[in-house]
Order: C-alpha cells, then sequence, then structure tokens
C-alpha cells in the first residue's frame, strides 16, 4: 500500500513549484529585475515546468497503470477519477464509473455497512476496511479498501485503493469446511471404536460365557436348560452379526466402496415383501404389522439400500415397542415424492434425543423393551442411503407416545 505515500509526496512537490512558478512570473510582470537576471529566471523557471510536466506525467502514468484499483471520489462519495485496473475489478469502463456513487458498487444487502464504512472513512485521514462489491454484471467480490484523504488542485478528495481478495476469502471457507469435515471424521472415529470397544466385546463375552457353562457344564443342565443356552447364544451372536453389517455398511459407504444401483422398483410390492420378511421378529413379541399403502408407485432406488433402510426402521420399531403392540407401515404421495412412514407404539422419545438420533457423534446404546441391544447406527445408515437417494429422514415422536419415522424417496418418472 505504498501507492497513497507516493502520491502524496508528488503532489506537495507539485504544489511548490507551482509556488515558485508563481513567484517567478511575479518578479517578471514588475520588472523586478533587470533584463540578464530576467533570461536567467525564465531558463531556470522553464527548467522548473518541464520539471513539473515530468512529475505530472509519471503521476499519471503511475496512477493509471498501477495494478491495484484506485478511486477517487469527492467527500460526497461521488466517482470523480478511476484508473485502468477499475475495469477488471469492476467490469465497468473507465467512463462508466465516472459520477457513480460508491455505495452503488456493493449489493443491495450491504449498502446500509457500505454506507457506514463510507462515512467513517470520511472522518479519518487514513484507514482499511474488508467489504464486499458488485461488480456490473452482478458478480460479489470481496475486497480490502485502503482509504485515504488527500488533497488535489486545492480539493479534498477520498482516494481508495482497492485489493481483490475474494480467492482468499474463498480458500478460507474451503479450509474451515474441510477442518469442519475432519472434525466429523475424527468424531465418527471416536465413535466407531467406542462402539467396537464397548458393544462388540460385551456381544462375545456373553457368547463366551454362555457356550462355557455348556462345555463345562453340559451334562449337569436338563434339555430345557440346554436350549435356553442355545437360544441365548443366537440372539447374541444374531446381534453382533446385524451389528457388524452395519458397522461394515457405513465404513464402506464412507470409504465410496458401496455401489449405488438404482432402479425402478414398486415400492408397495418392496414394503409389503419386507414385512413378510421381518414377519417373524414381530410375533416374537406377538407385534401386530399392519401395511396401509396408498396408490401404486414406482421409485428409482438402490434395492440393497431400501432394503437396509426399511428393514433398520422396522426392526427399530419391532426393539421399542411393547409386547402386543402394533407397528404401521403407510405411504403418502404428492407430484414428485413419495413419503413412507414407520409408526409405532412404543415407548417414544425426549426431544433431545431426536436431536442426536442421526448424528453419529449422539450414537448411543439403548435397550429395546425386551433387553435388546443395538447401537443406533442403523439410523445413521438409513440417513445417509436416504440422501444419496435425493431424499429426506425424519422422526416424530414423544416420550410414552410412540414415533413415526418418515423418509421421502423422489417417484420414478416412468410411473
Amino acid at each position: 500500500m505504498k501507492t497513497n505515500n507516493i502520491f502524496n509526496d508528488l503532489i506537495e512537490k507539485i504544489k511548490l513549484l507551482e509556488l515558485e512558478n508563481k513567484e517567478l512570473k511575479s518578479k517578471l510582470n514588475k520588472n523586478d529585475v533587470s533584463i540578464n537576471t530576467n533570461s536567467e529566471n525564465i531558463i531556470e523557471n522553464n527548467s522548473l515546468i518541464q520539471e513539473l510536466g515530468e512529475i505530472e506525467e509519471n503521476a499519471r502514468l503511475l496512477f493509471e497503470n498501477n495494478i491495484d484499483t484506485i478511486l477517487w471520489a469527492d467527500m460526497n462519495g461521488y466517482i470523480i477519477r478511476c484508473n485502468k485496473a477499475t475495469e477488471k475489478l469492476f467490469e465497468y469502463s473507465q467512463p462508466e464509473m465516472i459520477g457513480l456513487h460508491q455505495t452503488q458498487l456493493h449489493p443491495k444487502e450491504k449498502k446500509e455497512e457500505a454506507k457506514e464504512t463510507f462515512d467513517k472513512s470520511v472522518k479519518e485521514i487514513s484507514g482499511y476496511h474488508d467489504i464486499e462489491i458488485i461488480t456490473k454484471t452482478g458478480k460479489i467480490k470481496n475486497v480490502i479498501i485502503h482509504s485515504t484523504i488527500i488533497i488535489h488542485q486545492k480539493e479534498l478528495i477520498r482516494q481508495g485503493i482497492f485489493v481483490d481478495v475474494t480467492e482468499q476469502r474463498q480458500a478460507e471457507i474451503k479450509i474451515k469446511q474441510q477442518n469442519e469435515q475432519l472434525q466429523d471424521i475424527n468424531a465418527s472415529k471416536d465413535k466407531i471404536f467406542s462402539i467396537i470397544a464397548h458393544d462388540l466385546k460385551n456381544s462375545f463375552n456373553g457368547i463366551l460365557g454362555l457356550s462355557g457353562l455348556l462345555i463345562n457344564y453340559y451334562a449337569t443342565y436338563d434339555d430345557q436348560t440346554r436350549i435356553k443356552f442355545i437360544n441365548n447364544i443366537y440372539n447374541v451372536s444374531k446381534n453382533t452379526h446385524d451389528l457388524l453389517e452395519n458397522l461394515l455398511s457405513w465404513a464402506r459407504f464412507q470409504s465410496g466402496k458401496i455401489s449405488y444401483n438404482p432402479k425402478k422398483i414398486n415400492i408397495n410390492t418392496f414394503i409389503n415383501d419386507t414385512f413378510l420378511l421381518m414377519q417373524p421378529l414381530a410375533q416374537k413379541k406377538n407385534i401386530n404389522i399392519l401395511t396401509v399403502l396408498e396408490g401404486n408407485y414406482f421409485v428409482d432406488a438402490d434395492k440393497n439400500m431400501l432394503s437396509n433402510i426399511l428393514r433398520n426402521l422396522i426392526t427399530n420399531a419391532i426393539k421399542f415397542t411393547p409386547q402386543d403392540g402394533s407397528i404401521i407401515l403407510s405411504t403418502k404421495s404428492d407430484n414428485s415424492m413419495i413419503e413412507i412412514t414407520v409408526s409405532d407404539t412404543g415407548v417414544g422419545m425426549d426431544t433431545e434425543t431426536q436431536q442426536k438420533l442421526f448424528n453419529i457423534a449422539g450414537v448411543d446404546s439403548q435397550d429395546g423393551t425386551d433387553g435388546e441391544k443395538g447401537t443406533g447406527l442403523g439410523l445413521i445408515l438409513c440417513k445417509e442411503f436416504v440422501e444419496k437417494h435425493g431424499g429426506k429422514i425424519w422422526v416424530k415422536s414423544k416420550l410414552g407416545k410412540g414415533s413415526d419415522f418418515k423418509f421421502t424417496l423422489p417417484i420414478s418418472v416412468y410411473n
């Protein structure tokens, strides 16, 4: 930002030369000097005028060819002079810039801020301002303005030297976003390790404990006790398998190793098939599953991902619904999206729990109404898969009143 100091030095030198020139002309007019002396002064004066012209030309070239955008405005904010760099920054030609008010060079939503900046700069001799500008074609740019008050032809002029820092600001935003992503990744990594360390370890401890009892005391147990132990081992093994499957699916999805292959699928048929698959699990708790399906719509969906979404939501509903409860699978649609709801008469949840459901950092182990184990990781997968299809997922619930898990999918254009 040395340009401003150079201009001020040049202006001061020009003022001194103008004063000397004026004094010499006065002496010539009054014949206060001899002819010889007058001739010498004329020569000296012509030399000074030539030097003055050179200085003025150098100042003009320095102003015009400066790589930074330079604007001169009167004390009311109207632009009276600008250099060539103006065209690159603002996309206006130099003649177009003359007469514009400085507030016209800022976005509408920033005009009040620009006015405050202008009023402040009028009151200060020199200062720096970080603000947005708008170009002739509507582009928004970030600039730093070095604003100073200078004297030109005995008039106070407000000079602004503009430096385009748009790329720097965009880089800062990108770095901030990357830092946030890294924080999310680290939180996810910590959560995964927590799940592996706690839930998997407990599951294997259960399997090892039960199987150890059978091996060591098999002969002392009656058939009913043995069957009970075997059922417990099976249930723990299945829960562990489901947990591992969700962990691996989530990890593969995060690393981009799960392929996305959408195909035209009849959503009602798909829901009914999934319902039949989940029926045995519901019957263990005497839970009744009903379907209320609207129309006959097709969606463009990845079969494996859609199956995972529905199975996780239905399993979750069964887990938190007590004996003799009910679950309803329903659909409704508008012109472009179909909304699928899994409703249950389960324990429900408070607002705080709802807010953490679809966030990896909020995943927490909660036992079901019959002591079923789980981590909540399945809901994270549901969110990832639904959003991959261009849909949304959310929950409506009240503690003790059950839950409605809802998600949307785009209806196939070939319906």
